[in-house]
């Protein structure tokens, strides 16, 4: 079975609907479907990175959550230059994005967001889980 790989684009939103919250739940329903989620951020650019400390992130962030394994924190925010892959270890995998405000002139842009995913069977994620018997 060959993977189908789907694109998800996100729009800048307008400055009367921040703070700008949106939750992405991909769900794999196994077996001939798939059993694990391949996340790839081709385009992102979310707020702005300023440190490494708690505030480093003022203006939004995304998050990465996956059902049945605990929450280990972090967030990314910035932009990134080249896509950015995310192989789940579970079957459902939450993407919380939060734009809490817009750049204060129109010239700085801070959001854009395009990304694609796919559904994986777990016996060709030999990436993540290496080529043996599972």
């Amino acid at each position: 079975m060959r993977s189908r790989t789907y694109e998800l684009e996100l729009h800048r939103p307008k400055s009367d609907k921040i703070p700008f919250i949106c939750h992405l739940t991909f769900t794999a329903a196994g077996g001939e479907y798939g059993d694990l989620v391949q996340l790839t951020f081709d385009s992102f650019t979310l707020g702005r990175f300023e440190s490494f400390t708690s505030d480093g992130c003022p203006d939004g962030a995304l998050q990465i959550a996956e059902v049945e394994r605990p929450q280990v924190g972090g967030s990314w925010c910035g932009t990134t230059w080249t896509p950015a892959i995310y192989y789940s270890e579970t079957n459902s995998v939450v993407v919380s994005i939060q734009l809490l405000r817009l750049a204060k002139d129109q010239a700085g842009y801070n959001f854009d967001f395009r990304m694609e995913y796919k559904f994986l069977r777990k016996q060709v994620a030999i990436v993540r889980y290496g080529g043996g018997e599972f």
